[in-house]
């Protein structure tokens, strides 16, 4: 309890010792600011390595605590860091709010860059602006990580044996054995899809600038891997950003092995994959693809049946016969095959689809068919207006026979448009969190023909995991029906990471629209193309009043300077930050560089005599003026911050040490 509210205490007792006055008690409203969580803990890479050089690309943690206040009255919220280490932790003063009202809560953000490996603490204090409540205060713990001072690419291989076990880690130094990701044996006309997580060991942000996937020299004449994400490829001019280090921060690949028929009789097929990082070590990690493709024994004519298409027959041969399928199933191998079981896949029936809108009226099931055979399927389709598409999955013994996956689609055909149609651009959001939305249209009529279309029915819609773009509420849930001529909206979010560069997802919108059917369904590329937002680096220098060119003669770290030898009347020190720069923007004015902020420690507190213009506050000037106290020596502490042109703030301050003789 603080000496105001023991002052206010005991005069409550004093008024309680004269007696009742038998009035009611005045109600004085005050803030109640509490802070979660009130202890917060920070890892993040070095700015400078073992040599003290600066390191490039190294980029802070950010943590957040939410501020409530939980009062009947507003708060006037200051913020402020204090401890031996309080210069390594920061407070953006464009995101620390100056108030908070009533039964308001804030969120406050705070950065983390040390100088250093190992550990450090510092105290952050929030005050209300009420003298009668107490201040609050937050415990901040960071650690510099102990890892390597350049950008290390890793490359994780998922093992097709065991799914989703990443295990195997293909790296600089690996044998060759070490970077090769095999696939099962998959039948022709199949697939399989596995996955690679590329991974930045190290402190810097990994820059990927290429993913190449090309057909290796040997094996059959069939480019058989398809990269099916990243959709959009990274190159130099637009890389793709992994800023989080020690493996944190991953970028997922999916690769799909699907071989198709060649006529060469080999097989095997293999690919290349090539990352190229600004991994100095490993440029460019390559990795081998190796899949086996099976001839299938068991083939179905046709595999597909729209019941609503009068040119399409449903049969290999003979007139259409209206809401029925005759799907002909043949053996082409040399040993008989079974037809274990055919399934709908909305269902899981052999006998019928989800809503009864599909039937079959031949059941197959057991069916052994010698080499040459055929069974035929005989499918029957119950017509309603709302167009719906099922499969239905004919799987046989032995395995290596194959598996034959049947389409069938009957109603009023809807119309999916979407707006915009390909691409959702944030381009250069200036906030953290930017919302676009997505209209989803159930167009009343075909363009083209003019013919009605049906219902539109939402199956899914989501977007593949991914630490920058989400769907946000209110949410299109699957299963929603937009009539023809409506539409309906999907929210997509996208979270600014510090780094800038470019960002690239996908938003996949899955309906009963025929011509957006799976596995391709309605894909909108979703990007942002911001630059590069590299971490500016600080440079801070100072000048005696004879030194004419500040920049070529002042000194950087340390200075000593004599009040009676190297100044007249004014004891000024010029301070020099136009050295500064932001690295790939250096030719631009004053390098890049936006903002200087300078700030100074004087050699006690109980020195007044000097003079620091804009002491402590961002200002768009590259030089400033100290004046000494012309009667006080000892060590003045300067320190310089400065900004780029998107508010990105250097890791930590540049300090000038100037100490003062008579």
């Amino acid at each position: 309890m603080n000496a105001k509210r023991l002052a206010l205490l005991a005069f409550a007792v004093a008024l309680s010792a004269g007696g009742c006055r038998c009035q009611p008690p005045i109600e004085t409203n005050h803030p109640d600011l509490s802070a979660n969580p009130t202890a917060v803990s920070f890892s993040a890479c070095p700015t400078k390595d073992e040599n003290n050089m600066t390191v490039t690309d190294v980029f802070p943690d950010e943590q957040k605590i939410s501020i409530t206040n939980g009062g009947k009255a507003g708060a006037t919220l200051t913020a402020t860091l204090s401890g031996a280490d309080m210069a390594q932790f920061k407070l953006d003063s464009t995101r620390t709010p100056a108030e908070i009202g009533a039964g308001d809560s804030v969120d406050l953000p705070i950065q983390f860059s040390p100088a250093k490996k190992g550990d450090v603490r510092a105290t952050l204090t929030l005050s209300d602006g009420d003298e009668t409540t107490d201040d609050i205060t937050v415990d901040l713990t960071g650690t510099g990580k102990n890892l390597p001072a350049q950008p290390t690419i890793e490359a994780a291989i998922e093992d097709y044996a065991s799914p989703g076990n990443f295990m195997q880690v293909c790296k600089e130094g690996s044998p060759g054995s070490d970077c090769l990701q095999g696939y099962p044996d998959t039948l022709l006309m199949d697939s399989s899809t596995l996955h690679i997580k590329l991974r930045n060991t190290g402190c810097p942000a990994i820059k990927v600038t290429g993913i190449e996937l090309e057909r290796a020299m040997s094996g059959a004449n069939d480019s058989a891997f398809f990269l099916d994400a990243p959709t959009t490829l990274p190159s130099a001019q637009n890389p793709m950003v992994m800023s989080t280090a020690d493996g944190t921060a991953e970028v997922l690949l999916t690769i799909r092995f699907a071989p198709q028929p060649e006529g060469s009789g080999d097989t095997q097929r293999i690919s290349i994959l090539t990352i190229k990082t600004n991994d100095p070590a490993t440029p460019e990690l390559r990795i081998s693809l190796q899949g086996n493709g099976l001839t299938p024994s068991i083939y179905a004519v046709p595999s597909f049946c729209n019941f609503n298409d009068p040119n399409d027959r449903c049969r290999v041969t003979g007139a259409k016969t209206a809401n029925h399928a005759f799907f002909e199933i043949t053996n082409g191998g040399g040993t008989n095959v079974t037809l274990t079981s055919v399934k709908f896949n909305s269902s899981g029936s052999s006998s019928m689809g989800s809503g009864g809108r599909f039937t079959v009226m031949t059941p197959i099931d057991g069916t052994v068919l010698m080499p040459g055979q055929k069974a035929t399927l005989d499918v029957e389709h119950h017509d309603q207006p709302l167009f719906v598409i099922d499969q239905l999955t004919v799987l046989a013994n032995p395995a290596s026979a194959g598996k034959i996956v049947l389409t069938v689609a009957g109603g009023t055909a809807p119309c999916l448009a979407t707006d915009p149609d390909t691409v959702l651009d944030f381009n250069l959001p200036t906030t953290e969190l930017t919302v676009k939305p997505v209209k989803v249209k159930a167009l009343a009529t075909r363009p083209g023909t003019g013919a009605p279309c049906g219902d539109l029915i939402i199956d899914g819609s989501e977007v593949a995991t991914d630490p920058f773009f989400s769907i946000v509420p209110p949410l299109l849930d699957g299963g929603t029906r937009i009539a023809a001529g409506s539409e309906a909206q999907i929210n997509v979010q996208y979270k600014k990471p510090l780094t800038g560069g470019r960002q690239a997802g996908e938003l996949t919108i899955k309906t009963n629209d025929l011509d957006f059917a799976g596995p391709s369904y309605k894909k909108l590329l979703l990007q942002s193309d911001s630059p590069l937002n590299e971490i500016p680096v600080c440079v801070l220098k100072g000048c005696l009043p004879s030194m004419l060119d500040c920049s070529a003669m002042g000194s950087t770290g340390s200075m000593v300077v004599s009040l009676s030898q190297n100044f007249g009347p004014m004891k000024n020190v010029t301070l020099w930050g136009g050295d500064s720069s932001d690295p790939g923007n250096e030719s631009m004015t004053n390098h890049g560089i936006a903002q200087w902020k300078y700030a100074v420690i004087p050699p006690s507190p109980n020195i007044s005599g000097f003079n620091l213009p804009n002491n402590g506050v961002y200002t768009m000037n590259n030089s400033v003026v100290l004046t000494l106290d012309p009667a006080a020596t000892g060590l003045y502490k300067l320190f310089l911050y400065v900004k780029d042109g998107s508010g990105q703030q250097s890791a930590t301050a540049c300090e000038l040490r100037i100490t003062v003789n008579q």
